[in-house]
């Protein structure tokens, strides 16, 4: 925390952190999501911007919407992969 206010206090305006991606196991999502969860908590209504290139790898219908409702209850919003490029889901319009 000490880290951002300091950066702050020299001009910038926000933290851009970028996550790794995670495979499709139940287990590893777990981890992750205990993970993100804790961030979140420890930065809500600070100036931060977390990119997070979740799940990867094949996941079936029912797998795929558990995951994705799980993930946008602990994001502004989910970029969703489609056609032409992405759409946004989540509680931000943006």
């Amino acid at each position: 925390m000490a880290g951002l206010t300091e950066a702050r206090t020299r001009g910038l305006a926000a933290l851009w952190y970028s996550r790794f991606a995670v495979g499709p196991a139940t287990a590893e999502f777990a981890l992750v999501a205990a993970h993100e969860e804790a961030w979140d908590a420890t930065f809500r209504d600070r100036p931060v911007v977390t990119l997070c290139p979740y799940v990867v790898g094949e996941l079936d219908a029912a797998a795929t919407l558990e995951r994705l409702d799980a993930v946008a209850s602990f994001h502004e919003a989910v970029a969703i992969p489609g056609g032409d490029g992405f759409s946004l889901l989540g509680r931000t319009t943006f």
